[in-house]
């Protein structure tokens, strides 16, 4: 990875990564919120499910109240006078009373008339809960809810159910009525999916925003390492030109050094050697003297040689 891609990634990745975490924080905290805000909406309803059950066995306790306890044990006119009166006490489809004695027999049962007269004590729901058994307990313990499952009516399906059950002590009976549950647990599971829908439509609201974000990131670092790349381009043939212009330059003034010094140094030793090989050649007295003359002027031209050779040497910073 080169120098433009590692200052791209380093401009991109860090939004990437701040987008994703503000993301997951903002989905975690609407995630939370919504979820505490659905278990307060079923608690609630749960409450109320449980305040219109004691409000219901209170009604037909109220109804039984005079005839109970007024009778004896085995009182079985008056028995037969509350049977009918909760047999009756209904409310709606789905609301009833139900009657079972200690020992798990049904006494009363408007929904399933197969029920009276037969013994269910060991009943199990689908759960393996011992709905009867667990009902005459609380009854016993001085009434108290119990949650199952059990046979919708009006749906003729297997249900969520809470009832509330009370003891008639005097008679051995266990006396409850019940709400059923799956609306709850509707209105419940409605509002998970509404969370589920709205947290992938804010997952990808803001895809959508930071998606051009970072396109429009990436293709402005981009267009800056063009523009860097072209500015140093530029800059580039501007350096190379000057260093050609130098060059050129100093080998128009090597050139120049050579002719008009070290060529004319060189010249001036030709004709004095020449003139001292005549001299030598007709012995004249002064041939030393020439050769002298050759000899300084070929020191000179060494002297010019050095001088350039000296000019051309790098300096040391």
């Amino acid at each position: 990875m080169n120098l433009r891609h590692q200052i791209v990634a380093l401009a991109i990745v860090p939004l990437v990564l701040a987008i994703l975490s503000v993301t997951t924080l903002l989905t975690l905290q609407s995630t939370n919120l919504v979820q505490s805000s659905i278990d307060t909406f079923e608690r609630n309803m749960l409450d109320a499910k449980k305040t219109e059950l004691l409000n219901l066995t209170n009604l037909a306790l109220s109804a039984i109240q005079n005839i109970y306890q007024s009778a004896g044990p085995d009182d079985e006119n008056a028995k037969e006078q509350v049977r009918a009166i909760l047999t009756g006490l209904d409310y709606g489809k789905d609301g009833y009373f139900f009657v079972y004695d200690y020992d798990g027999n049904n006494v009363v049962h408007p929904r399933q008339a197969f029920r009276p007269g037969h013994n269910w004590l060991r009943l199990l729901d689908p759960d393996g809960d011992q709905v009867i058994a667990n009902l005459i307990e609380k009854a016993k313990q001085g009434g108290g809810l119990h949650q199952y499952k059990w046979e919708k009516p009006s749906a003729g399906i297997m249900a969520d159910k809470l009832s509330f059950a009370v003891g008639l002590d005097k008679w051995k009976w266990m006396v409850g009525t019940g709400v059923y549950l799956d609306d709850v647990f509707t209105q419940t599971a409605a509002a998970k999916a509404d969370l589920r829908s709205s947290i992938g439509n804010t997952f990808w609201t803001v895809a959508l925003i930071a998606l051009p974000a970072v396109l429009i990131v990436f293709a402005t670092c981009m267009l800056l390492n063009l523009r860097e790349r072209r500015l140093a381009d530029s800059k580039l043939k501007q350096l190379t030109q000057r260093v050609i212009n130098a060059q050129e330059e100093e080998r128009s003034r090597l050139a120049r050094e050579l002719h008009d010094g070290i060529s004319q140094n060189l010249v001036g030793v030709r004709y004095a050697i020449d003139l001292a090989s005549r001299k030598v050649n007709s012995q004249s007295l002064d041939a030393a003297t020439a050769i002298n003359r050759g000899a300084e002027a070929l020191n000179g031209a060494i002297k010019e040689v050095r001088r350039l050779s000296h000019d051309l040497r790098p300096r040391v910073s």
